[in-house]
């Protein structure tokens, strides 16, 4: 993403040298965790039998499509949007008094 911003907009713009600077940050990030991620493993003698408390879980979930053949569109999508009523504008009729 900051190397499209890059290679799109303009060297002197702001979108510009926002990435750049996001891009630094996120780097900078990552490596953090990263590193943390090492010394937490040696900490914890490197376990590899699924019973670390820090490890997450994945869970893979199947969504039935619906009859209209798109993921998401299914039963629970049927509901309709509450109607609100409609206000009309009573300075027409004041003005017969």
């Amino acid at each position: 993403m900051c190397k499209n911003a890059q290679i799109y907009n303009e060297e002197a713009s702001l979108i510009h040298e926002d990435s750049i600077v996001l891009q630094s940050v996120f780097t900078n990030a990552r490596q953090r965790l990263e590193q943390d991620a090492e010394t937490d493993e040696d900490k914890d003698g490197g376990d590899e039998d699924g019973n670390s408390e820090s490890e997450s879980v994945r869970m893979k979930i199947k969504i039935k499509s619906g009859k209209g053949g798109r993921g998401g569109e299914g039963i629970g999508s049927t509901r309709r949007r509450k109607i609100q009523p409609k206000y009309t504008n009573s300075d027409d009729e004041d003005e017969d008094d």
